[in-house]
């Protein structure tokens, strides 16, 4: 099977899902760039790069989220997991990084507590067929989507999620706002298929006033705000896995 390709765009986000057996649940985890000398491990700290995060959901598969896509980030990725001392299984997935000025669109919107909020999100014709999804940036650590197509409006539900397939608009609700619903939440469609991952297309910056908010985890210590990161200027790789923080590359041919 070749490497799944994942589509996205300069200035966005991309969610890498990498899947693995159940019985390696507690195993390490690796994320390559393969042209790279260097990996980010599941069991060591943040890497120096600050827009890669990887989340294991001890479920099946781990999330590699990365922020602030720049051109230089195109390539092949490859997911490692280390089934036994020096036995490595890879998959392989392709990043094709593509320049456009509708994506990724960022907007900012106000509310006051108890408004209900609508944003309309505008995808590539090349995805009408994907699933599409609603994040919010402040629960990455966990990647779970607030809602999807595949499930538009779940009972009960604040978020509500409609695909307009002949217009290529996402249309998303989040009703009754309150003061933690403040922060940043991302439109994206699936790109590479079930062996994937998630392109994000639009970002959303909310800002609700009128109550209190609970004190939450600062957006640093979960995830890179891409608006405040200068686009590697003096680095050696764009995709730099090194230093300190990552892994020496395991031997892969083992």
């Amino acid at each position: 099977m070749g490497a799944a390709l994942l589509k996205v765009f300069v200035g966005g986000v991309v969610i890498f899902e990498c899947s693995y057996k159940a019985a390696d649940k507690d195993k390490r985890k690796f994320f390559c760039k393969s042209d790279d000398a260097a990996c980010f491990s599941s069991n060591a700290p943040r890497p120096t790069d600050p827009r890669v995060s990887l989340f294991d959901t001890n479920a099946g598969f781990f999330r590699v989220l990365v922020t602030a896509l720049v051109l230089h980030d195109f390539g092949t990725y490859d997911c490692v997991v280390e089934e036994a001392p020096n036995v490595y299984i890879k998959t392989a997935q392709t990043l094709e990084v593509n320049q456009h000025a509708l994506y990724l669109q960022s907007l900012v919107r106000s509310a006051l507590v108890g408004e209900n909020i609508t944003i309309n999100c505008t995808y590539p014709a090349s995805s009408v067929k994907d699933t599409k999804y609603l994040y919010k940036k402040e629960r990455m650590s966990a990647c779970p989507e607030l809602a999807s197509s595949l499930s538009p409006s779940r009972p009960g539900s604040k978020y509500s999620l409609t695909d307009d397939t002949e217009e290529h608009v996402t249309t998303v609700t989040i009703r009754k706002v309150t003061a933690e619903d403040d922060g940043v939440y991302w439109c994206g469609t699936r790109t590479g298929g079930i062996f994937g991952g998630v392109a994000m297309t639009t970002e959303l910056r909310l800002h609700v006033t009128g109550g209190t908010s609970a004190t939450q985890l600062s957006i640093g210590e979960i995830c890179s705000d891409p608006s405040t990161l200068h686009p590697f200027s003096g680095r050696a790789h764009p995709f730099d896995l090194s230093g300190s923080c990552a892994d020496s590359r395991p031997d892969l041919q083992v």
